[in-house]
């Protein structure tokens, strides 16, 4: 599998690398790498488990709203590791709104 490993932090981000496409899926949609690590260190987002194991998260940057699909990799206290697989610019609805800001109050 390709990918493009970047470190900034405590995170690495293994980001998904299409051979076909000539970049990864996050670039082809618009996606910077510091959106990503935005969006992760941020914490203001809702991550949901699907079938094959990876999430499918929606949540804020402080320029815009992102989905983004990872798989958790090597976490520990000190690194937080994450596959990105692909994401993209997303509309979030007003309930994922309320529950993204209700979670920054507690």
């Amino acid at each position: 599998m390709n990918v493009i490993r970047l470190h900034k932090d405590e995170f690495i981000l293994d980001i998904y690398y299409d051979v076909e496409l000539g970049n990864t899926h996050v670039a082809d949609h618009g996606v910077t790498d510091l959106e990503l690590y935005e969006f992760f260190s941020l914490e203001k987002y809702l991550a949901i488990k699907r079938k094959d194991g990876s999430f499918e998260a929606v949540g804020m940057t402080s320029n815009r709203s992102l989905k983004v699909i990872f798989r958790n990799q090597k976490m520990t206290k000190k690194q937080k590791h994450f596959f990105v697989i692909t994401a993209w610019e997303y509309k979030l609805s007003k309930d994922e709104t309320d529950a993204i800001r209700s979670r920054e109050d507690l």
